[in-house]
């Protein structure tokens, strides 16, 4: 979201001014239907974004316990450990999208 378009629409909002959107646009460099959209939204609503569960999330439990174990022992272990130990827990290597578990435990963590 762009802030500067934001703060225009609100100044002009406050005043109770309708923008020329097409003016607006021109000005910040974007087209007049994202000048309309950041008018028309709601400044309190947030973008409700899908929540998918993920591969990790039986193992989760675990996963905080370990990290807490880790972090007071100060003891560090490499992303592939750390893989080798939950393929070993059941975890499943490839992902349906061909990522590998190495991957999808970094996006985790």
């Amino acid at each position: 979201m762009r802030k500067d378009i934001k703060e225009a629409i609100a100044i002009l909002k406050k005043q109770g001014i309708k923008p020329n959107y097409t003016a607006l646009g021109k000005r910040y460099g974007c087209d007049y239907r994202t000048v309309k959209r950041y008018y028309e939204q709601d400044p309190d609503e947030e973008k409700m974004k899908r929540k998918r569960p993920s591969k990790l999330d039986p193992y989760r439990q675990m996963i905080e316990e370990k990290a807490k174990l880790y972090l007071v022992n100060e003891i560090c272990i490499t992303a592939d450990v750390a893989i080798a130990f939950w393929e070993k827990m059941g975890y499943q290597k490839l992902n349906k999208m061909g990522f590998n578990g190495l991957d999808v435990l970094k996006l985790e963590i």
